[in-house]
């Protein structure tokens, strides 16, 4: 039996959330009266929904209040929501109001993940007092996600191992890949000249105020990176990929220099500098777990001043905590592997069944 003639929102703040439930209302908008209430932070994403599916754009925190209001007048039989982490000042913890009130007022409620890191603080209500609100159900990217949950006080139950249904693109991005040869794109894109390519993911860790969380912030890691990568190589090119909530400015004052420069916002540009790099080189994005899903050699650098302070990626990503184990991996004396293991198969089926047994 299919899901059919339900009202089903849909809330997201964040991209990574956004990307995770597009393909669920996708999928169940068919046959359902679904509606979309989404920041302005993730609404490109969202934007090619029909109007009357979209229910607000989020500009500005929303009170509590307001969001019981909202509960009442769509009246949905079930919420399907993203997950935030870090919880934006603009935004606030938009997903966990709305989880709290679905809660009062007896409305069942599914989070679907899609990261491996900050799982405590993507369901906190209120992060000074550390107070949890936990909804009707959560899914999880994988086995591993659920046992690093349930260590911290989540109880199993609540966990559902599903996948991440934005992982269906993966098997599109694949074909796509399969056609690009390294020294062909090279010369297309007008790199033929440079002997070594590498891509820095970028993240808002300034943005966010994260830096003293993390120990380092996205300036210094690119500062490191290029400085390490002058001391070893003379002919190279870095491409920046800026994050959805950068600006195109941010990295203005390292663009003087020829051989680096933005990559374009697009998935498959993107990709597609990915897999004709030497290296690739982020923190804790979850575009790093994503290219070594499709088997591209990626490695987190995090050259943290907080020594306990390391973000550990799913999928046996590697760690570069410090310069000089940084320039091993550049060298390439210290290989790199992947290890990635998901599965893009039936992951809506799994998310579908754990919405029916919620609505039944």
């Amino acid at each position: 039996m299919s899901i059919k003639n339900k009202t089903i929102l849909f809330v997201a703040n964040n991209p990574g959330g956004a990307n995770a439930i597009l393909p669920i209302y996708k999928k169940l908008n068919k046959k359902n009266k679904c509606e979309v209430i989404s920041t302005l932070n993730s609404y490109f994403i969202f934007q090619n929904i029909p109007n009357n599916n979209l229910y607000d754009i989020v500009k500005n925190n929303y009170s509590l209040n307001r969001v019981i209001n909202i509960l009442i007048k769509v009246d949905p039989d079930i919420i399907v929501l993203g997950s935030s982490e870090p919880v934006t000042k603009k935004y606030g913890n938009l997903e966990q109001l709305f989880v709290k009130a679905s809660n009062d007022l007896q409305i069942k409620s599914v989070t679907v993940l899609d990261h491996w890191v900050g799982y405590t603080n993507r369901f906190l209500l209120y992060k000074q007092k550390k107070i949890k609100e936990l909804p009707s159900k959560i899914c999880a990217m994988d086995r591993f996600a659920k046992n690093e949950m349930i260590k911290l006080g989540f109880h199993s139950s609540v966990i559902k191992v599903t996948g991440n249904p934005a992982w269906f693109e993966f098997s599109n991005i694949r074909k796509i890949l399969k056609k690009v040869k390294k020294n062909h794109y090279k010369k297309k894109i007008n790199l033929s000249n440079y002997k070594k390519i590498f891509l820095f993911i970028s993240e808002p860790i300034t943005e966010d105020n994260l830096q003293d969380n993390y120990g380092y912030s996205e300036f210094e890691v690119l500062e490191k990176l290029i400085k390490s990568i002058e001391k070893n190589y003379e002919n190279f090119c870095i491409g920046i990929c800026l994050h959805p909530r950068d600006k195109l400015n941010k990295y203005i004052a390292y663009l003087k220099k020829k051989n680096i420069f933005i990559i374009e916002k697009s998935h498959n540009k993107v990709y597609k500098f990915a897999k004709i790099s030497d290296l690739i080189i982020g923190m804790v994005s979850q575009l790093l777990i994503n290219m070594n899903f499709l088997n591209i050699k990626v490695l987190s650098f995090q050259p943290s001043k907080n020594k306990e302070v390391y973000l550990k990626l799913n999928y046996r990503i590697p760690i570069a905590k410090n310069t000089n184990a940084l320039e091993k991996y550049l060298m390439k004396k210290t290989s790199i592997k992947n290890h990635a293991t998901h599965k893009e198969q039936n992951i809506m089926p799994k998310i579908e069944k754990v919405i029916k047994e919620l609505l039944n």
